[in-house]
């Protein structure tokens, strides 16, 4: 198990699941763009692909925040910076 988090929890899962993000955001605006925002709303943001990838998103990033100790005083500026993107993705699944 400890290897299934240390996993979920590495950079390079991090940066796997911000491209597809990205990619899976630029697919709805060009749906959004050819038809309209509800198709891109149905085909994309409310799939369950997408929700999947935001919650790993979010377990990935309190994953980051656990491993490497973004808790204390001296790395505030990254605790802040990975809680907005959990901010963020819970504000745009909502």
């Amino acid at each position: 198990m400890k290897r299934f988090f240390d996993f979920l929890f590495s950079t390079k899962v991090t940066i796997v699941l911000l491209v597809i993000f990205a990619l899976g955001s630029a697919l709805a605006t060009f749906i959004e763009d050819k038809y309209d925002t509800i198709a891109a709303k149905m085909m994309v943001y409310n799939a369950k692909w997408f929700e999947v990838l935001m919650l790993l998103l979010i377990l990935n990033f309190i994953g980051n925040i656990r491993t490497f100790k973004l808790l204390s005083r001296q790395k505030l500026v990254g605790f802040v910076f990975h809680l907005a993107f959990i901010i963020i993705i819970l504000g745009q699944s909502s």
